[in-house]
C-alpha cells in the first residue's frame, strides 16, 4: 500500500544513485562521408581556398582590370586621333569647296562672260568664244592646277556642253586622258545631277573617281545657272590624316550617299582572322596571360559635319604595337604566380609538422574521453610549440574537471524536471476555482438569486481572462469587450447610478485580433481615478479605424488629469524602470510596454486631457496579418 505524502510537502523525484549517473554523450563525433575530413586535407583546402586561389584570383583580376584600363586608354587615344584626323579631312574638303566659289567671284571671268554674251573680242582673239575659252582655261590653271587634292577641273556651259567645256589639270597628277574620260563617261551624269542642285554642291562617284559638282551662276541674269563646274578630287590627299595613321588597316569614307574613299592595308580575310584570334575563351586567356600577340582590331565609326555635307567614316585600327608593354606586364604577373607554388609547398609542410600532428594527438585523447575515459591527458611539452603546449595543459585541466561538470548538469536536469511538475500543479488551482464558482452560480440560480448569479458569471469571466487557460496571446476585440463588460457589471453593482457608460463601437472591428487584456486595464484605470471619488461619473468607450493601417481604441472619462497625475503618467509610460505596487498603475504600464513590443515604437498608450477637460486614453495598434 502506497504511503500518503504529508500535507504541504512537495513531490520529490526518485533520483538515480550518484555513482551511476545517466550520462549523455556530449562528445560523439562521427565520421560522415562527404562531411568530415582530416585536418591535413582541411589545411590544403584552406590554403588553396583562402590563400593560393585568392592570390591567383587577385593577380588575374589585377591583370584583367589593368589590361582593361590600358585597352580603354588606347581605345580613347585612338578614338581621339581618328576624330582629329577626320576633322582635318573635313577642313581640307571645306577649303576645297570654298575655293570652288572663286570662279563666280572673279571679275575677269565675269567680264569674259559678258563679252561673250555681247559677241565682243579682246586681245586680238579671233572670236568671242575663243576669248572666253582662253580666259576660263587661264583662270582654272592659275587657281587649281597646283593643288595636290584636285586632279582635273572642268567647266561645261549648259548651252553647248560638248564644245564649250573648259578645263585644267594638275600636270603631275592628271592629264588630257582624265579630261576625255570626263567628257565621254561623266559629263552626261554631271549635267543631270546639277539640274536640281541650285547654288549648293554635291558629289558624284563614277568608276572609283570622285567629282565635286556645282553650278556657276550668272549674277547679271538673276543668278541663273549657265555652266556646271566639276572637280575630280584626290581623296587620298584630302583624307591624308586618316590614311596616314600608323595603326590604320582599313578605311572607308563617304560624303552623304556618295562613296569617297575605300582603302585596305590588309585583306578582309586577314582582318577576320585577327578578330577571330582575339575573340572567344582561348583568345581571352591568351590575352589575360600575355601569351598572345595582341591580335585585336578596333573599328571606329563617326561623322564630321562640313559646311554643305556630312563626312562619314569607318576606320579599322591595329593597336597591337601600343599594347606591347601591356603583354610584357601580364607575363611578369604570370611568373609571379608560378613563383608562389614553392612557397605554398613550404607552408603546407610547416603546417603538417607544427599544426596537424599536435591536433591529431589531441583528437585521439578526445576520442578516449568520449568513450568514458575521463582524466585522459597528453604530454603537453611534446606538442611542438608553446601555443599547443598551453592548449595541452588546458585540455588536461578540462579532462579532470569534466566528471564534476557532468554530474552538475545531471543535477540541474533533475531540478528543471521538478520545476516543470510544480508549474503543472499550479494550473490546477485556477481550474478548481472556476469549477467552484460554477457550482455556487448554479446554487444561486436554483434559489432565484439572479443578481448574485450574474455577478458570479461576471467574476468567472474575469477569472478566465486573467488565468488564460487556453494560452491565447491574441483574441478578437469582441471577446475583449466581454471582459470589459464583465468588469463594468461588477463595478456597476457597487456604484449603481453613479456610473454611466456610453459605447461607440465600429461593428467592422469585432473580429479584430488584439492582445488579451489590452482594453480592460484602461477602463479599470478610468473608473478608479475618475469615478470612485466623484458623486457621479461618465465613461465613453470608442473603437474606430483611423486609416488602412492604424486602429484607435479610446476610453474617456469626464474628470481631468491633475498636474500630479500627468507627472505620474509620464513616469509610468517612460522608458525608465519604475517600481509600482498599485495594480492599475502596473496595468497601464504593462499595456503600454506590450503595445510597443508587439506593434513597434509608433504604437502605445497615450493619456492626456482633451479640449473638454476630460481624461482620454488612446490605444493605437495595427491590424495583424491573418495566419
Amino acid at each position: 500500500m502506497r504511503k500518503n505524502r504529508p500535507e504541504g510537502q512537495p513531490h520529490q523525484l526518485k533520483r538515480s544513485p550518484p555513482d551511476r549517473p545517466q550520462r549523455r554523450r556530449w562528445f560523439s563525433p562521427r565520421r560522415r562521408s562527404g562531411r568530415l575530413r582530416t585536418l591535413r586535407v582541411g589545411m590544403v583546402v584552406l590554403i588553396l581556398a583562402c590563400w593560393a586561389l585568392p592570390s591567383f584570383l587577385m593577380l588575374g583580376v589585377f591583370s584583367y582590370y589593368t589590361s582593361r584600363s590600358i585597352n580603354q586608354s588606347v581605345d580613347n587615344l585612338l578614338s581621339g586621333s581618328v576624330t582629329n584626323a577626320a576633322d582635318v579631312s573635313r577642313r581640307n574638303l571645306d577649303n576645297l569647296i570654298q575655293a570652288s566659289f572663286d570662279v563666280n567671284y572673279s571679275t575677269t571671268v565675269r567680264q569674259a562672260l559678258a563679252d561673250y554674251r555681247l559677241g565682243q573680242t579682246r586681245d586680238g582673239q579671233a572670236s568671242a568664244q575663243e576669248t572666253l575659252r582662253n580666259t576660263y582655261n587661264r583662270f582654272l590653271t592659275q587657281s587649281y592646277s597646283r593643288r595636290d587634292d584636285v586632279r582635273t577641273v572642268m567647266v561645261s556651259f549648259l548651252e553647248d556642253p560638248q564644245d564649250l567645256t573648259f578645263f585644267s589639270y594638275n600636270p603631275t597628277l592628271g592629264g588630257i586622258g582624265d579630261v576625255n574620260y570626263y567628257r565621254n563617261h561623266v559629263l552626261t551624269q554631271a549635267l543631270a545631277k546639277a539640274q536640281s542642285l541650285g547654288s549648293d554642291v554635291t558629289f558624284l562617284a563614277v568608276d572609283g573617281r570622285v567629282y565635286l559638282l556645282r553650278n556657276l551662276l550668272n549674277y547679271a541674269d538673276a543668278y541663273q545657272p549657265y555652266a556646271v563646274m566639276a572637280m575630280e578630287l584626290i581623296p587620298e590627299t584630302i583624307c591624308e590624316s586618316l590614311y596616314n595613321l600608323d595603326f590604320t588597316k582599313r578605311l572607308y569614307v563617304s560624303c552623304g550617299d556618295t562613296p569617297f574613299l575605300s582603302l585596305a592595308m590588309e585583306s578582309a580575310a586577314e582582318t577576320a582572322q585577327a578578330e577571330q584570334t582575339a575573340s572567344g575563351a582561348a583568345g581571352f586567356w591568351r590575352d589575360l596571360l600575355g601569351l598572345g600577340r595582341g591580335d585585336r582590331r578596333l573599328t571606329l565609326d563617326g561623322t564630321a559635319a562640313g559646311s554643305r555635307y556630312t563626312l562619314t567614316y569607318r576606320v579599322t585600327l591595329d593597336p597591337s604595337s601600343l599594347l606591347l608593354q601591356q603583354r610584357q606586364g601580364r607575363r611578369s604577373i604570370l611568373y609571379m604566380a608560378v613563383l608562389l607554388l614553392p612557397l605554398i609547398g613550404a607552408v603546407l609542410f610547416y603546417l603538417q609538422r607544427k599544426v596537424s600532428r599536435p591536433i591529431r594527438r589531441l583528437t585521439e585523447q578526445s576520442r578516449a574521453i568520449t568513450r568514458g575515459a575521463f582524466g585522459s591527458t597528453v604530454e603537453s611539452q611534446a606538442l611542438g610549440s608553446l601555443e599547443f603546449a598551453y592548449l595541452g595543459e588546458n585540455f588536461n585541466t578540462m579532462s579532470l574537471r569534466l566528471q564534476n561538470q557532468f554530474e552538475r548538469i545531471y543535477q540541474e536536469e533533475l531540478a528543471l524536471r521538478d520545476a516543470q511538475i510544480k508549474a503543472l500543479q499550479s494550473q490546477i488551482n485556477p481550474h478548481f476555482l472556476g469549477n467552484t464558482l460554477e457550482i455556487i452560480n448554479w446554487e444561486a440560480r436554483l434559489k432565484g438569486e439572479t443578481r448574485l448569479s450574474r455577478m458570479l458569471e461576471a467574476l468567472s469571466t474575469m477569472l478566465e481572462a486573467t488565468t488564460d487557460r487556453h494560452q491565447k496571446a491574441f483574441i478578437a476585440l469582441a471577446e475583449e469587450m466581454t471582459y470589459v463588460h464583465a468588469y463594468l457589471y461588477i463595478i456597476s453593482e457597487r456604484l449603481g447610478s453613479r456610473l454611466t457608460i456610453t459605447e461607440d463601437l465600429d461593428p467592422t472591428l469585432a473580429d479584430l485580433q488584439v492582445p488579451r487584456l489590452i482594453l480592460q486595464p484602461i477602463v479599470e484605470n478610468a473608473v478608479e481615478h475618475g469615478i470612485f471619488q466623484q458623486p457621479h461619473g461618465q465613461i465613453w468607450i470608442r473603437t474606430r479605424r483611423l486609416d488602412e493601417t492604424w486602429i484607435l481604441l479610446q476610453v474617456e472619462n469626464d474628470q481631468p488629469l491633475s498636474a500630479e497625475d500627468e507627472v505620474r503618467i509620464r513616469r509610468l509610460l517612460g522608458p525608465e524602470e519604475v517600481t509600482e505596487t498599485h495594480a492599475t498603475n502596473i496595468g497601464i504600464r504593462n499595456v503600454h510596454r506590450r503595445l510597443r513590443m508587439i506593434y513597434g515604437e509608433t504604437s502605445g498608450l497615450n493619456i492626456y486631457n482633451n479640449a473638454k477637460g476630460h481624461t482620454v486614453s488612446d490605444i493605437r495598434l495595427r491590424e495583424l496579418a491573418k495566419t
